[in-house]
C-alpha cells in the first residue's frame, strides 16, 4: 500500500513538474506585459478550455456547480471576493426590476435626487461568471464615474439559450427607461455597456432603444457569427488560446445559440453561411478592407474572400445568421443608434468587430470613440481591480474609460 501511494505521489509530482515546464516554455508575445501574470492566466484557461471539452463530449451537464467554482476561481484572481458592500464612496445592494435579479452600485456622494445610469451586462460567453464576479470593477468604476450602475444578473447557458439571456437584458433596460425600475434614474441620461458576450447584448440594446440611450460602452464586443475568418480570428488563432482563440469563441456562440458543438469544426473553417449570405449587403459589413481604419497600423491581413461551404451547418444557421440581435454588427440600418465608446485589445479574436462597428456607426454619423490597447489581451480591463492579477494596463484602461465617461455627462456628475 505503502508503495502504492509512493508511486502515485511520484507520477503526480512528475505531472505537475512538466506542466510547469511547459507554462514557463510556452512562448507569449514578447509585447505583452506582466508575462508571468498572463502566462498563469493562459494555463487556466487552457486547462478551463480542456475541461469543457471533456463535458461537451461525454454529453456532460455543466450546470450550478461548474458554473459556481468557475465564478469563485475568477473572482479570487479579480479581487471580487465581497458579494456586496457598503463602503464610504459606493454603496452596493441587490434589487430586482421586473422580475430580473439586478445588483446596483450607487455612488454615496452625490447629492442628486435622479441619477446618470449605465446598465452594465456582463461578459462570460452568455455561460459563466456573474454579478459577483463583476463586484470589484464596477464598484471602482461608479466612484470614478459617479454614475449610478445597474448590473443584470440574466440567465444563462446551458439552462437558457438566446434569446432568454438578451431579454432579461432588455427589460431590465425597459423598466428603467419608463421610470418603473424602483430606482432613482436621470432618463435623459441613462447608458448600456458591457464586454464580450455582455457587449453583444449591451449593442443590440442600443440598437432597440436607439436615441432613448444615451450612450453605448462597448469593451472587447463579440458583435457577428456571420464570418469567422476576419483578421483578429486569423492573427490569434494560437497566440494565448487559453485567453482567447476561434475555437473558444465559436462555442461561446455555439452554446448561447442552442446549436449542437458537434459543428465547431465548420465554423473553424468558416463554412456556415450560404453563398447568397457571402455575396449579400450584410457581408460587406464584416469586410475590414471597408472598415477597417487604416491608421490604427493593427494587421496588414484582410478578411478573406475565399470560402467553402458546408451544407448541412448552411441549412442549421441559415436563419440565426441574419438574426440582428444574434449579430448587432450585421444591423442595416444604424440611423438614431446613441453614441459609443469602444475598447479593442491587440490580442483578442473579437479586436477587429468591435472597430468595424464603430466605423460603421460613424458612417451613420453616430459619434463613436475607439480606444485601442496594443499588447494587451481579451478581458484584460476587468484586471483593473485590486487582486492578485492586477494588471497597470487594465488600471489605465479604466481610468480612459471612466474620464470619457465623465466628459460626456460633464454637469451631471458630481
Amino acid at each position: 500500500m505503502l508503495r502504492y501511494s509512493v508511486l502515485v505521489w511520484s507520477l503526480l509530482m512528475v505531472g505537475v513538474t512538466y506542466r510547469v515546464h511547459v507554462v514557463i516554455n510556452r512562448p507569449i508575445p514578447p509585447d505583452i506585459p506582466d508575462q508571468t501574470k498572463v502566462r498563469i492566466l493562459d494555463e487556466i484557461g487552457r486547462l478551463s478550455n480542456h475541461l469543457l471539452d471533456v463535458f461537451l463530449y461525454f454529453g456532460i451537464p455543466f450546470g450550478a456547480p461548474v458554473q459556481f467554482l468557475v465564478d469563485t476561481t475568477f473572482r479570487c484572481l479579480v479581487g471580487s471576493t465581497r458579494i456586496t458592500s457598503h463602503s464610504e464612496d459606493v454603496q452596493v445592494f441587490d434589487h430586482t426590476i421586473h422580475d430580473v435579479p439586478v445588483r446596483v452600485f450607487k455612488p454615496t456622494r452625490s447629492d442628486r435626487v435622479a441619477h446618470p445610469t449605465l446598465v452594465y451586462i456582463h461578459g462570460g460567453g452568455w455561460t459563466w461568471l456573474t454579478v459577483n464576479s463583476y463586484t470589484a470593477f464596477l464598484t471602482q468604476l461608479a466612484n470614478k464615474t459617479g454614475v449610478v450602475i445597474v448590473a443584470p444578473e440574466y440567465k444563462k447557458v446551458p439552462s437558457y439559450h438566446f434569446p432568454e439571456p438578451y431579454r432579461d437584458c432588455e427589460k431590465v433596460m425597459y423598466q428603467i427607461l419608463l421610470g418603473k425600475s424602483g430606482l432613482s434614474v436621470d432618463k435623459y441620461h441613462v447608458m448600456v455597456g458591457g464586454d464580450g458576450s455582455g457587449g453583444n447584448m449591451a449593442a443590440a440594446v442600443a440598437q432597440k432603444f436607439r436615441k432613448k440611450i444615451f450612450m453605448q460602452v462597448l469593451i472587447s464586443p463579440a458583435l457577428q457569427l456571420l464570418d469567422l475568418h476576419i483578421p483578429s480570428y486569423i492573427d490569434n488563432a494560437d497566440v494565448i488560446s487559453g485567453i482567447t482563440s476561434p475555437r473558444r469563441q465559436i462555442q461561446k456562440w455555439l452554446l448561447y445559440t442552442g446549436i449542437s458543438t458537434i459543428y465547431t469544426s465548420n465554423l473553424v473553417r468558416n463554412s456556415h453561411a450560404a453563398p447568397e449570405i457571402r455575396h449579400s449587403t450584410i457581408s460587406k459589413y464584416v469586410n475590414s478592407e471597408l472598415y477597417f481604419p487604416q491608421y490604427l497600423n493593427i494587421t496588414k491581413r484582410k478578411t478573406s474572400t475565399e470560402y467553402t461551404y458546408d451544407f448541412d451547418s448552411i441549412e442549421k444557421f441559415k436563419d440565426i445568421l441574419t438574426n440582428t440581435t444574434v449579430s448587432p454588427m450585421t444591423q442595416t440600418n444604424l440611423n438614431g443608434v446613441c453614441n459609443a465608446y469602444v475598447v479593442a485589445s491587440q490580442y483578442d479574436v473579437l479586436r477587429d468587430e468591435g472597430i468595424m462597428y464603430a466605423a460603421r456607426l460613424m458612417e451613420s454619423e453616430v459619434k463613436a470613440k475607439v480606444k485601442y490597447y496594443p499588447s494587451t489581451f481579451h478581458g484584460f480591463l476587468l484586471f483593473s481591480t485590486e487582486g492578485p492579477f492586477q494588471l497597470k494596463t487594465g488600471i489605465q484602461a479604466l481610468q480612459d474609460m471612466s474620464d470619457f465617461i465623465r466628459f460626456q455627462l460633464r454637469g451631471y456628475t458630481s
